[in-house]
C-alpha cells in the first residue's frame, strides 16, 4: 500500500479501500508489455485495458484536472487505448459513491457519461460471469488480418443479460430493454 500510496497522495481525491485491494493484487498490465500488442490483445472487458496505477493518474490529471471531461470526483481503473474510461465514483457524498461510470466521448445515447457497474467489485464479478458463460471470451479473429494471436471478442446480448443481472442500479444497462 506504501507504493501506492506515494503514486497518489498528491491528488485531491480520497480512493475507496477496494480500489488499493485491486492495485495490491496487480498494477495492472506492464505498460512496456504494452508496445507492439493489439488493443484486443490486453482487454479484460469490452474496450477495458486494466493500466498501471502511473497511467491511471496521468489519465486522471489529463482528463479530469486539466481538461474537466469528467468531475474529479471520478478516476480512472480500466481504458480502451483509444479515449474511452471506466471510471469510480469517490465522492463519499455521491449517490453513485464506488460505483463505476463509462466516459465514451463518442456515445450520443448517454451523452458521454454514464454508470455502468454497481461497484468495483460488482464489474469483476461481471467480468467472471461473463467469460465463464462464454460471453467474453478470447479467439483468434477472423475479422482482421492483421491479428496473429488471440483477440478479445464478446457477445454483446449474453453480456448484457450478464451484466444486467449483476448491475440493476447501472443506467448503461438499462438502455438495453429489450435484452
Amino acid at each position: 500500500k506504501l507504493v501506492l500510496n506515494d503514486t497518489v497522495k498528491n491528488l485531491s481525491i480520497h480512493l475507496p479501500d477496494v480500489f488499493y485491494n485491486l492495485y495490491e493484487w496487480k498494477n495492472g498490465i506492464n505498460d512496456t508489455l504494452c508496445e507492439g500488442k493489439a488493443l484486443g490483445e490486453l482487454s479484460l472487458l469490452p474496450l477495458g485495458i486494466f493500466r498501471s496505477i502511473e497511467t491511471s493518474v496521468l489519465a486522471y490529471e489529463s482528463y479530469a484536472i486539466t481538461n474537466l471531461y469528467w468531475k474529479k470526483e471520478l478516476f480512472p481503473v480500466f481504458e480502451s487505448g483509444a479515449g474511452d474510461y471506466y471510471l469510480i465514483d469517490c465522492d463519499s457524498n455521491s449517490l453513485s459513491y464506488k460505483m463505476v461510470w463509462y466516459y465514451s466521448p463518442s456515445q450520443i445515447e448517454f451523452n458521454g457519461l454514464v454508470t455502468k457497474y454497481d461497484s468495483l467489485e460488482s464489474l469483476l464479478y461481471t467480468v467472471t460471469e461473463c467469460f465463464k458463460e462464454r460471453a467474453y471470451f478470447y479467439a483468434l479473429s477472423d475479422r482482421y488480418e492483421f491479428q496473429e494471436g488471440p483477440y478479445f471478442q464478446f457477445d454483446v446480448y449474453k453480456e448484457a443479460k450478464i451484466c444486467k443481472r449483476y448491475n440493476p442500479h447501472s443506467e448503461y444497462w438499462e438502455l438495453f430493454k429489450n435484452i
